[in-house]
């Protein structure tokens, strides 16, 4: 009697891994991770991929922590002093603070938040965060909870019952988080770009 869903991880990694490719400036960038586990590599295996296929150099960490901030900070700098990445994404919880936090520092460094709009989290509290973070991978449950309901009113669910679901970019219910500040500092032919690969991966 139930219907379980998740979030198509893959697709989302391989969406960054393609507005990393384009943005970096020194061919290098970097994911920190918090735990090394099948399910956090499903958040870096489509970003991997792409990456590879772009000929970007990648560097993944993993501080296997979500909650020590001292740690994300520590990890992301080594990315950025040691490896020159210049483009940093996060998946990590709340160590993910560390990693903006030392991302900040930098002023030709960008971040790329998780889960939520981390730009929009920080704008008032922390602007100086904020700057940082060019855009976030979301993972938008406001809209796999409206595809689940619409099949509940359509009458479709129970074809669902006692069933596995991934919900990825063909349903809108991963993505990146195109705000004013993404609008202003991503070029128009790199979000162009963006569209067209968020486009092709919902076509399969």
């Amino acid at each position: 009697n139930c219907y379980a869903v998740s979030y198509g991880l893959d697709d989302l990694g391989y969406v960054v891994g393609t507005l990393s490719a384009a943005i970096t400036k020194t061919n290098r960038v970097g994911v920190v991770v918090g735990m090394d586990n099948q399910a956090m590599n499903q958040f870096i295996a489509g970003y991997c991929q792409v990456l590879a296929s772009k000929n970007v150099e990648y560097a993944v960490v993993y501080p296997n922590s979500f909650t020590d901030t001292a740690l994300g900070k520590e990890y992301t700098d080594r990315l950025i002093k040691d490896n020159n990445c210049d483009v940093i994404w996060q998946v990590a919880g709340g160590l993910g603070n560390g990693v903006i936090e030392a991302c900040s520092n930098y002023d030709t460094v960008w971040c790329v938040g998780v889960d939520q709009d981390q730009y929009a989290q920080f704008a008032e509290t922390n602007p100086t965060w904020a700057k940082t973070i060019i855009t976030s991978a979301l993972k938008n449950t406001d809209q796999a909870l409206i595809y689940a309901v619409q099949m509940v009113i359509d009458g479709s669910i129970s074809s669902k019952m006692g069933k596995y679901e991934v919900l990825g970019i063909k349903e809108n219910c991963v993505g990146l988080a195109e705000n004013d500040y993404y609008l202003a500092n991503v070029p128009e032919d790199v979000r162009k770009e963006i569209a067209d690969t968020l486009s092709a991966v919902a076509n399969g």
